[in-house]
Order: structure tokens, then sequence, then C-alpha cells
């Protein structure tokens, strides 16, 4: 929209008419001031409709001031700040959600009890992406806790078989098993693998939102 020249009192009428709400006497005190073009009218009659609150900039000049209604850079901001607020709503939710699965992870590990398990089988599952399809294998172990022997799946599977058959592993189980079945193998990534996974995304969509908000409001 191109610029439009009033004197001081001129703004201060239109800024007077608009916050009471007056927006077609605005509307009407503008054209009759500026005699604006056919699209011009067009944004301002789309501001009015929308009851869109605008940006007044003013600037100084010898003997004027100089208004104009920015609708699009005021509807830019308004949308950048609603993704940076969801984006960043989101990730704080993972971020709180990852430090969650760690301090309950470091606990459980620091009072379960260590013992060895034997991996007997695999389990193997096909999984589908992009036109691509991978044999996904999940080892299977055995082990014995209180005078019973009990057969567990591993949580994370992998495109490659890990583990050999009948190889011993390390296993952290619960003291309260069976009645707790939480249990973990020695594994980095199957200890930690989740909690770092939502740290990482969460992190990811803080960054998100906060350059969207950056490159939206200019």
């Amino acid at each position: 929209m191109k610029n439009t020249s009033f004197t001081k009192s001129d703004i201060n009428h239109i800024n007077k008419l608009w916050e009471s709400n007056h927006k077609k006497e605005a509307l009407k005190y503008i054209k009759e001031n500026c005699n604006p073009g056919q699209q011009e009218l067009k944004e301002l009659l789309n501001v009015l409709k929308n009851n869109d609150r605008n940006v007044l900039h003013n600037t100084d000049s010898s003997s004027s001031q100089t208004l104009f209604l920015d609708h699009k850079k005021t509807k830019s901001k308004r949308v950048s700040f609603v993704i940076f607020i969801l984006l960043s709503g989101i990730g704080f939710v993972l971020l709180l959600s990852s430090l969650y699965q760690f301090t309950e992870r470091l606990i459980f590990l620091s009072n379960a009890k260590k013992i060895e398990a034997i991996i007997v089988k695999y389990d193997s599952y096909q999984s589908r992406s992009d036109n691509t399809t991978t044999t996904m294998y999940t080892p299977v172990f055995e082990f014995e806790m209180n005078g019973k022997m009990y057969n567990r799946k591993a949580k994370v599977s992998s495109s490659s078989r890990e583990y050999v058959k009948g190889e011993e592993i390390s296993l952290y189980i619960s003291p309260e098993f069976p009645k707790n079945k939480k249990l973990f193998l020695d594994n980095s990534w199957e200890k930690y693998g989740l909690p770092t996974g939502l740290l990482i995304f969460g992190g990811f969509l803080i960054v998100i939102g906060y350059v969207a908000r950056n490159m939206f409001s200019f």
C-alpha cells in the first residue's frame, strides 16, 4: 500500500476513531484526505471486516507525518507468534518428559539387580519405509530369577543381529520381579534411547519455533 501524508492532527484524529472502534469513520477520513486507489480501499475494507488491529507507523517529514497501515506485517507477526507458541509448547513438554524419563531410569538402575541372561533366539518382522523393506531383528533372552526361568524380548530392534545365539548379556531387573516387570539390557540405547530421543526432538521443535518467529517477524 502506498504511503499517505497526514498532519499530526490528522493522525491523532484517526487514532482516536480507531481506538474507539469507529472504524468506518476512520476509513472515511482516510479516503477524503488520502484519495487512495481501489486496491488500497480493498485492503482497508478487509481490515474492517476482519476486525483486525493494524500497526500505524508514523515518520516525521518537514511539516507532516506519514501514516500507513501494514496489515500483512501484523498478520505475519501473529502467525509467527502462534507457530512459536505451538512448537515451543510441544518442545518443552517433550523436554520435561525426557527429564522425567532420565530421572526415573537412573533411580531404577541404581536400585536394580544386575544378573546374567542368555540370548536364545531372534524374532523378526518387516519394516517398510519409502518403498523399501527392511528385516528387523529383536533378541529374545532367557534368565533365572528366584529359581524360575523367564523369557523376555529386548525393547530395541535392529537391522542386524547384534548378539550371537547362546551369548551371555547383563540385565538390570527389579528386585521385586515379577511383581515389578521392568527390566533393561545392559545397553546404552535400551536404557537411555527413549529419553535421549525426546530430548533431541523437543530441542529441535523449540529451535524451529524460534527460527519461524524471527523469519515471519520481518
